[in-house]
């Protein structure tokens, strides 16, 4: 069974195992019906919808990448041969 987050109207929420058809559970805090929130979306045709309180780390990535091709090639493999060499 997955594991769902469920929000409730009260402002509780909580991740729990159940079937894939369960939409609403009953709230552990005040007992009215509490619904399942959205994971991600499946797109496939295009990208995926990323929920609105998750962080972005596109930018973050572009940002690696662009500093990694500072690196002159081969820099990494030399390395990894050199500690080859002392630890034979």
């Amino acid at each position: 069974m997955p594991l769902y987050t469920f929000v409730c109207a009260c402002g509780a929420e909580w991740d729990t195992k159940v079937a894939r058809e369960v939409n609403t559970l009953g709230c552990p805090s005040c007992g009215l019906s509490a619904h399942r929130s959205e994971v991600y979306a499946f797109n496939i045709g295009g990208q995926a919808v990323v929920p609105r309180d998750e962080v972005d780390y596109s930018r973050d990535f572009k940002q690696f990448q662009e500093a990694s091709a500072e690196v002159p090639e081969g820099t990494h493999q030399a390395a990894i041969r050199e500690a080859k060499k002392r630890l034979a």
